[in-house]
């Protein structure tokens, strides 16, 4: 009786998790990716801290593979959150995550990029996400999620860029200035490991977009590739 399965036609993940937020009836929602694992104590040890003042209650998370076997725990620094923290480097995954249902936030609808991103920062503006600093949530990386789309990117730095744009007015100047120095620098990582990997229709795509910017903030970026059976043959000679 405590379980109820909703089914709807596929729209993504932010039509899915808003429609389980309004339907449901506790006080707080905690979100569950299908390729993602939560340690059996997660949501009690996230209970434990939801008798404060905080919006929204994280844990560390720990890699795992595609059999979900553990492979590394996160290193990266958990909380205090902020803004301009989360937007950087301080990404909090969805299932990680525990929010208060009466939040007047949702996941944005208007893009599939970066969405449970923007969703946490819109939760920060009116808020505190309190940080429970224990890996119980596992986190899967595969060849087939989001992070390896094509152009995803791009897709990402467009969302963020739109989400700085519309917020302005609620951000600390400097705030502002890191978050978007970020995740530009994010896209010029991006193309240049694309062309190591000699991901050339990637690396093209991202190189046209930094260009018409002026932010070809890299070596390898500023210079055209050389003809691609160049690097058919490198690749095969060197030692």
């Amino acid at each position: 009786p405590a379980i109820r399965v909703v089914s709807q036609p596929n729209r993504g993940e932010s039509v899915a998790r808003n429609r389980g937020m309004d339907l449901a009836t506790g006080d707080w929602v905690a979100f569950l990716d299908a390729d993602d694992l939560w340690h059996p104590r997660k949501l009690e040890r996230q209970a434990s801290l939801t008798g404060t003042d905080a919006v929204g209650v994280a844990t560390a998370h720990y890699v795992i593979d595609a059999d979900g076997v553990p492979v590394a725990i996160d290193v990266k620094p958990f909380g205090p959150y902020s803004v301009r923290t989360v937007a950087t480097t301080s990404f909090i995954y969805p299932s990680s995550l525990a929010v208060r249902r009466s939040v007047p936030v949702r996941f944005p609808e208007w893009t599939r990029a970066s969405e449970d991103l923007v969703f946490c920062l819109d939760l920060l503006l009116i808020g505190r996400i309190a940080s429970l600093n224990e890996p119980l949530t596992g986190y899967r990386r595969h060849t087939a999620s989001q992070s390896h789309t094509h152009r995803i990117e791009l897709q990402r730095h467009a969302t963020m860029e739109r989400w700085l744009a519309d917020n302005a007015a609620k951000l600390a100047p400097a705030d502002a200035q890191a978050i978007r120095a970020n995740r530009l620098q994010r896209v010029v990582d991006a193309g240049v490991l694309a062309y190591y990997r000699r991901d050339w229709r990637e690396f093209w795509a991202l190189r046209e977009y930094l260009a018409a910017r002026d932010a070809l903030l890299h070596e390898r970026l500023r210079r055209r590739p050389y003809p691609r059976w160049m690097y058919w043959v490198v690749d095969r000679v060197r030692p």
